[in-house]
């Protein structure tokens, strides 16, 4: 009888639970870069759409002497025939992160209310950050509601 003394290469099982563990917290630390990375991408945009929406109804103000009445998301702010935006926009999806207590359960868009009275003088646009909770924009800024 012949002994086979031969040694057989190869990993062991410890070896490749090891490695497997590895692969796996690496690729729970590139999720979660990741996921930060979205929410703020996201949280710029909408600052980008509130500045947009501003800005046009500075300009609106400007051709008119006062806000106007509404302003609805999909809709154009325009007077006398110029348009001063072709669509105000959406917020972008999901529109609340889990950090906007005083908005949750309300429509989460990009909320306008004229504020005066006999035209408006003024105007107020609540809206939600990811990662810094519900915000005010006015025509003097943006502010951060605590």
């Amino acid at each position: 009888m012949k002994k086979n003394n031969q040694k057989k290469s190869g990993f062991t099982l410890i070896e490749l639970l090891i490695v497997i563990a590895i692969l796996g917290l690496l690729a729970t630390a590139v999720i979660v870069v990741f996921s930060g990375t979205r929410a703020s991408s996201r949280d710029t945009a909408r600052l980008s759409d509130v500045n947009r929406i501003r800005a046009a109804l500075d300009l609106y103000w400007q051709s008119s002497g006062i806000y106007p009445t509404e302003v609805n998301p999909g809709e154009a702010i325009s007077h006398n025939g110029i348009t001063f935006i072709e669509s105000v926009p959406y917020p972008q999806e999901p529109t609340d992160d889990g950090t906007c207590p005083i908005l949750t359960g309300v429509d989460l868009r990009y909320n306008y209310t004229p504020v005066g009275s006999g035209g408006s003088m003024s105007y107020t646009i609540d809206f939600c950050l990811g990662d810094g909770g519900n915000h005010v924009a006015t025509p003097l800024g943006i502010t951060n509601v605590e």
